[in-house]
């Protein structure tokens, strides 16, 4: 039964870390370099996706691979205590450890270029105010002024004024609007490079554990 055991959780260790390997090696050499084809708006969003969901399965094959090759060898006996087995757990930390001496130095300065807040566009100016037009004195009014003809005359233009002038639209207080972010290419090429650098430290420590763990569990049961 326990033989059995150690077995199954062999292959556990071995699966998860040939599919730690294979995700590490993906999001290095594939979406990583994406990130220089994104346009400035969404590189930041880009980046924080790329990192949820990298770590949504990094996390999980770590601790799988890690656990179960642990305890595949604290387990065994001292006749099936291999040291490849330890070789291979030890792979995770290491990767662990390029990952934050090394890569979150680069990723925080990274994701701060890609989300830095631009500073915000001036405001449009509010257009002049159209001078009143003068109106006539008193010496200019004539005898009919008075009369029923220039009342007449009067409601008729202001009537007309009415209809050809159109309301003025009310503009709302709205916030500064802020441009877009906006980087060099110069900039952030070096970082992202560094990061692919160090991924592929990762990506070769945990592949050649892989293949470690699976010489000696072929060697085992031969």
């Amino acid at each position: 039964m326990v033989s059995h055991t150690l077995i199954l959780s062999k292959i556990v260790g071995t699966v998860s870390l040939g599919a730690l390997a294979g995700t590490l090696a993906t999001s290095t050499n594939v979406s990583l370099p994406l990130l220089l084809l994104t346009s400035p708006k969404d590189a930041g969003e880009y980046l924080k996706a790329l990192t949820t969901k990298t770590a949504a399965i990094v996390k999980p094959l770590s601790i799988a691979a890690f656990g179960s090759l642990t305890i595949s060898f604290l387990a065994a006996g001292p006749a099936g205590r291999h040291p490849y087995l330890l070789y291979s757990a030890l792979a995770i930390p290491i990767t662990y450890a390029v990952g934050y001496f090394k890569g979150l130095p680069v990723y925080s300065s990274l994701a701060s270029i890609l989300t830095k807040s631009p500073a915000p566009a001036p405001a449009s100016e509010a257009p002049a105010e159209e001078p009143a037009q003068a109106t006539p004195s008193e010496e200019e009014h004539s005898s009919l002024d008075n009369s029923i003809y220039n009342n007449i005359s009067k409601s008729d233009l202001e009537s007309s004024e009415d209809e050809a002038t159109p309301e003025p639209e009310k503009k709302s207080a709205a916030s500064p609007e802020t441009a877009p972010a906006s980087f060099s290419t110069e900039d952030v090429s070096p970082l992202v490079q560094k990061l692919v650098k160090y991924g592929r430290i990762a990506t070769g420590v945990t592949s050649a554990a892989f293949l470690i763990v699976t010489v000696g569990i072929y060697g085992d049961m031969n």
